[in-house]
């Protein structure tokens, strides 16, 4: 206990903390708290030197300390500290390595990097410029090289090659797979197996010496696809859905093929009938009333159609039905070509339905489209388009065309004993 004789106000206070003239009054009860007491801190007692220094040791949190919370009542030692600050500093860098990439290791952007003076590789040994020019020690491509312009010095053997622009050389070009060109520019092509044109191909001079086809081709009245061919007499042959002649077209021979229900060609299918009578509908839209002569067959959404030759040409439609009447059909006019009118004895046959499953059937026997007898069987006709729509052909397959059908089943053998082709199906199912 600190016990005070004299009290005196110095002339010049020792803290700044007291002006001059402040009058220092001595207080009673002040008590030390030495290290072992247990006694509360209070305004009106000091700690010991000795309690101090334990009072400030209790708040050190240790290195090993791992459960004391750090709050702003305790300090850490000099080893916690130091601890705390590599830590720190290790989740510092490892941020910065998942946003920096790093120039001494093996590392992976997760966006686009752009190189806005250009790239060099290795010792000078291939580089890529700020214009997009690079230059190489040498290029491998395991899938394909797309190009707009490719120049070869030398020799290229290569896979799949795809450019959308020319592609000049002068040496050779060995195309082991597809070569898909927009221009293709070729001063020496030595070997070829595939070439496929996506886009446009121009040939100056092209010599066909089998024939010309879409990708699907079936002849006859019931088939589809174009082909220009070679018959087996020498003859060449063109099948297409529709011809315009914008000027003369010379026919040393005109054989017009007429399909009915016998003769040539027969179709059977849900309904036909032919027209006795057409009118037409005030208001809008316009429809024709197409009058059938005996029982009706057809329904509401039937596909009608209708391929004669009169007149020098050929009349054609193939439109739905709209609605039924008793004994007539309405269908909206707009739907026929143009030019096209309905007329009083046209012969309809129905051929397919737009939404009735059961009436999207049909049968056609013919023996004489192209000299080679064959029977169709057609599903799922419900527009005006037979893509797709052949499920089985029985009888003679020459010269169809077909993806899903091999080359090597179309061509037929001969039975040793006649000398003429077996029957081979074509079922699409």
């Amino acid at each position: 206990m600190v016990d005070i004789k004299t009290t005196s106000i110095p002339a010049k206070p020792r803290s700044k903390n007291y002006p001059t003239g402040t009058v220092i009054t001595r207080t009673t009860g002040g008590v030390t708290v030495k290290a072992t007491d247990t006694k509360s801190f209070t305004d009106s007692n000091v700690l010991s030197s000795l309690r101090t220094l334990l009072e400030i040791r209790s708040r050190i949190i240790a290195e090993s300390d791992t459960t004391t919370e750090l709050t702003d009542d305790n300090t850490l030692s000099s080893k916690r500290t130091l601890k705390e600050i590599d830590a720190a500093i290790k989740e510092a860098l490892k941020k910065l390595d998942d946003v920096y990439l790093s120039k001494v290791k093996a590392d992976t952007a997760a966006e686009t990097i752009t190189f806005l003076k250009g790239l060099l590789i290795g010792n000078d040994l291939a580089f890529i410029n700020e214009s997009g020019d690079a230059e190489l020690q040498s290029l491998v491509a395991r899938m394909k090289i797309k190009a707009a312009t490719l120049e070869v010095t030398g020799s290229a053997s290569v896979g799949t090659l795809h450019s959308e622009g020319n592609i000049s050389t002068g040496a050779d070009i060995w195309a082991k797979g597809d070569t898909h060109t927009l221009n293709l520019l070729v001063q020496a092509l030595a070997k070829t197996y595939d070439l496929n044109v996506e886009h446009v191909a121009t040939l100056f001079q092209t010599i066909v010496k089998d024939y010309i086809s879409s990708e699907r081709f079936i002849p006859g009245l019931m088939g589809e696809g174009m082909k220009l061919y070679k018959a087996i007499n020498g003859d060449w042959n063109l099948e297409i859905d529709n011809a315009v002649v914008r000027k003369a077209m010379t026919i040393f021979e005109l054989i017009i093929s007429k399909v009915r229900a016998v003769n040539g060609g027969l179709v059977i299918s849900s309904a036909n009938g032919r027209v006795k009578s057409v009118s037409e509908t005030s208001g809008d839209p316009v429809y024709y009333v197409l009058g059938i002569e005996g029982d009706m067959m057809f329904v509401t959404d039937d596909l009608v159609r209708c391929q004669v030759y009169t007149s020098g040409h050929v009349k054609y439609y193939w439109v739905p039905v709209a609605s039924v009447n008793d004994d007539s059909i309405l269908i909206l006019k707009s739907v026929f070509p143009n030019g096209t009118v309905p007329a009083v004895g046209d012969d309809l046959v129905q051929m397919g339905n737009l939404t009735n499953p059961n009436r999207q059937g049909i049968l056609y026997l013919t023996a004489s489209e192209d000299g080679k007898p064959r029977i169709s069987v057609l599903d799922g006709v419900n527009s005006t388009s037979l893509a797709g729509k052949s499920k089985v052909i029985l009888g003679c397959l020459d010269g169809m065309t077909d993806t899903d059908f091999p080359a090597s089943l179309q061509s037929l053998p001969k039975l040793p004993e006649t000398g003429s082709k077996t029957l081979r199906i074509r079922s699409i199912l």
